[in-house]
């Protein structure tokens, strides 16, 4: 899947918003001290795994693609529409993939990776008077551990590697309310990282807000 599908799917989710307005409640402003929490399910598309997994080059067939992620975060309005916000999210990179070393080894090795990523932010929500689709701003720094298990085909030998880098985003949302205090957010972000990769990222998730 690539970029524009995935800006694809994004709209789709706002255009919903849209033909369907007997079912969304009408917002205007996120007040100071709510609390908000949500989870996430995307896709990520124009991840480079030889970046992010260095010696990969031609080992696996699963080196390019689309990348699934899930992921949990929490929001604390400090003003009105201005949040600060965590996020963890976890994002699958390789599927287990089997690959023989070079001649003359005959050693066959199965490689999984996955990447951890924890990040702290900034939302800020552009006030739309009675409207029922509440865009808003965001931006987020933190670190992420790429995990890579390493086994030895038909043998109990195995390993983990880590590598810690640093990783920021920014992007755009929406908030669609269904009532009140909960709704659909779909977000499409710009994923960088240290070691000098950038994808796009498209998720959407469900939130609740406390304190309204």
């Amino acid at each position: 899947m690539n970029r524009i599908k995935l800006g694809v799917v994004f709209a789709a989710v706002l255009f919903c918003g849209v033909i369907l307005p007997s079912s969304l409640q009408a917002q205007q402003a996120i007040e100071d001290g709510t609390i908000e929490v949500a989870g996430s399910v995307g896709l990520n598309s124009g991840v480079d795994l030889t970046k992010l997994l260095p010696g990969l080059d031609n080992k696996s067939g699963d080196a390019e693609g689309t990348k699934w992620n899930v992921g949990a975060s929490g929001g604390y309005a400090i003003r009105s529409n201005l949040l600060i916000v965590g996020e963890f999210m976890r994002t699958h990179l390789l599927s287990p993939s089997i690959f023989t070393l070079p001649p003359p080894s005959t050693t066959r090795l199965e490689l999984s990776a996955s990447m951890l990523e924890l990040t702290a932010g900034l939302q800020y929500q552009i006030p739309i008077k009675d409207a029922k689709i509440l865009p808003f701003l965001g931006l987020g720094a933190g670190m992420a551990r790429i995990r890579k298990p390493l086994s030895v085909v038909n043998s109990s030998l195995s390993d983990t590697n880590t590598d810690n880098e640093f990783i920021g985003n920014w992007g755009i949302g929406a908030r669609i309310h269904l009532a009140s205090n909960w709704g659909l957010r779909p977000e499409f972000k710009v994923v960088h990282t240290g070691v000098n990769d950038t994808w796009i990222r498209t998720t959407v998730g469900v939130f609740y807000q406390f304190g309204r």
